[in-house]
């Protein structure tokens, strides 16, 4: 059974719909540009991983998201799914194991989430539930776009080997 090694919250805003979780060390080699990732609305590169708003609603497009991470030390038990909407599942190579959400232009949050180990092919879960808006919270929210937290976010993280 998975033992949850570290948990860190984080509260970050996207820029042009995007949220970005990188690597402490940069793009690699292989590394593709992370706009130029397309498809999913989760996607990874090596060292990068691209979220990209689920907050359709948000009549501004400016919101703030909340974010869980989780490290486990193998595949953590399924999430509830009534606490989600959708999820998806991928692998990351993260060279220092150490990421911080950033934005395309390179605003970065001061939260670093260290997984712990450097050099390692991830397994990711990444879980998204989008707020729905009511006439009445539109109308206040346009006054305070600032403190809506539209969306939220859970990245569960585990090694790839020896699951």
């Amino acid at each position: 059974m998975a033992v949850l090694m570290s948990s860190a919250t984080d509260l970050f805003k996207p820029l042009y719909g995007h949220f970005i979780l990188a690597d402490q060390d940069g793009l690699t080699d292989d590394s593709e540009q992370p706009w130029e990732l397309g498809g999913d609305w989760f996607e990874t590169t090596p060292n990068v991983m691209v979220i990209r708003t689920a907050a359709s609603e948000d009549p501004l497009g400016l919101h703030t998201a909340g974010f869980a991470f989780e490290t486990w030390n193998g595949s953590p038990p399924p999430s509830s799914a009534e606490a989600w909407d959708t999820y998806v599942s991928d692998q990351v190579l993260l060279t220092s194991g150490r990421i911080n959400l950033t934005d395309i232009e390179g605003g970065t949050s001061p939260v670093t989430i260290d997984l712990g180990a450097s050099g390692q092919v991830w397994y990711v879960r990444a879980h998204v539930r989008v707020r729905r808006l009511t006439d009445d919270e539109i109308a206040e929210y346009e006054l305070d776009a600032e403190d809506y937290e539209a969306e939220s976010f859970l990245l569960r993280f585990w090694p790839a080997t020896g699951q």
